[in-house]
């Protein structure tokens, strides 16, 4: 089976821009304080990004599953 190496980078970039936007958010709200720069719905790009690769690859993975794996009449 074939990985995507350059999916799973960009999933982890996705995770960590997630994070940063929650816990910018969270400590402007908690001190009020501003880091200087603002994410503007980046938590929820973010995530529709991260879902929409994570789709991709689990049906990449299924499908390559099904088409390769011996049906139960073959094993007999």
């Amino acid at each position: 089976m074939h990985r995507f190496l350059y999916l799973d980078g960009i999933r982890a970039l996705l995770c960590i821009w997630v994070v940063l936007f929650h816990y910018t958010e969270r400590y402007n709200q908690l001190y009020n304080y501003s880091f200087g720069f603002s994410f503007e719905n980046g938590g929820v790009v973010g995530v529709a990004f991260f879902f929409t690769i994570s789709g991709f690859v689990t049906m990449y993975t299924v499908s390559c599953l099904l088409y390769t794996s011996p049906s139960p009449r073959d094993v007999e």
